[in-house]
């Protein structure tokens, strides 16, 4: 089955002749009437969205969580130990790096390293944690030079992907996780985080999600399912918008440098056409008066919103350095922004931009 025809029907479970799977809003089921007990534990709804998800990560089996977070904290901490070392990159949302820091607390060391040295620093790693597609930056780090020097596990974030456009696990990865809220949900009305493996290794965060209570609800899932159905239209349609607000910024004489992976000017351009069918769309880029200009251009957006998250529908801006990557240490100007580009026509989201731009001195 292929990947649109699997995001719709795979794993839907057939009740009283309904299309689509009904949402199972109960905590508890009764002993010995079925498979199902305890909705922390297991749930039908929940399992059809994991079932889907796996299928279209190219994975064996999945574990969904309350949120991205939910699934980074609850994964890492069943395949670490005190003592262990966990390398990653230090070009990394927010979130995550904080996560991180607060490991050494427990006896695990953490190593931050550039992208570029990423292949190089994780010989000696009992995990490896990576994104596919840095969250600012948008860079690629080598994936499989990583597979190739680590004897450890590689855990590789692919939220700013998607499985659309790359599926980690093809190239060696043992983990996959998402924040679910963003592209996989897609409509910016819920949180989500799903992680995708082996059953070997997924059973194991299973079972430590059971215990740290990290569980979605069941109508999260519902909706999760509801969005994945429409995830190869959309990607599509953020790949398309991506490109072209890339291409229109890094044309602009009041911008000083872009980063998406698409353009001639990107240092992962040759890596991420090789191992990616697109790149979604997130991009960030830096204005030539920096923090000052970048501010006044957020304020005269019009169309695109400022706030956080990315990969619903509607386009967003925000300058990482004031929320997601303040106080961090992860190499982000302060002037950078970011934008996510949503569905919308890409002419209204350029005539935005170009809008915004004209009050830059």
């Amino acid at each position: 089955m292929r990947f649109e025809t699997a995001s719709i029907h795979l794993g839907e479970l057939e009740s009283e002749g309904a299309v689509i799977t009904p949402v199972f809003l109960t905590s508890t089921f009764e002993i010995d009437k079925g498979r199902y007990v305890y909705s922390r534990v297991s749930n039908p709804t929940v399992e059809v969205a994991e079932k889907k998800i796996a299928f279209l990560e190219k994975g064996e089996s999945a574990v969904m969580f309350s949120s991205g977070m939910g699934a980074i904290s609850t994964t890492i901490l069943s395949l670490v130990k005190k003592g262990d070392t966990i390398v990653t990159h230090r070009d990394l949302y927010g979130g995550t790096v904080r996560f991180l820091e607060l490991l050494s607390e427990y006896g695990i060391h953490v190593s931050f390293c550039e992208v570029d040295h990423l292949k190089e620093r994780c010989d000696n790693a009992d995990l490896v944690f990576m994104e596919s597609i840095t969250n600012p930056l948008v860079r690629v780090p080598d994936l499989e030079g990583v597979v190739k020097n680590s004897s450890g596990l590689v855990v590789v974030d692919n939220t700013l992907a998607s499985p659309y456009n790359f599926n980690p696990l093809e190239h060696g990865a043992d983990i996959v996780i998402h924040s679910a809220t963003k592209y996989l949900g897609g409509h910016s009305d819920i949180i989500s985080g799903v992680a995708v493996g082996e059953e070997r290794i997924i059973s194991r965060v299973r079972e430590r999600r059971k215990l740290f209570g990290t569980n979605p609800d069941p109508f999260s899932a519902f909706l999760l399912n509801r969005s994945v159905k429409t995830l190869s239209v959309r990607m599509e349609v953020h790949n398309r918008n991506g490109r072209i607000i890339a291409e229109f910024l890094n044309e602009h004489d009041k911008v000083k440098k872009v980063h998406y992976p698409s353009l001639d000017t990107h240092p992962d351009r040759k890596r991420a056409e090789r191992l990616m069918k697109g790149y979604g769309g997130l991009l960030s880029f830096e204005l030539e008066g920096g923090y000052e200009s970048a501010k006044r251009f957020i304020n005269s957006l019009r169309i695109i919103k400022n706030a956080v998250s990315l990969g619903g529908v509607e386009s967003l801006a925000t300058i990482p350095s004031e929320i997601i990557s303040r106080g961090l240490d992860t190499g982000v100007p302060k002037g950078l922004i970011r934008i996510s580009a949503g569905i919308e026509n890409s002419d209204d989201l350029i005539e935005d931009i170009e809008n915004a731009l004209k009050g830059i001195k």
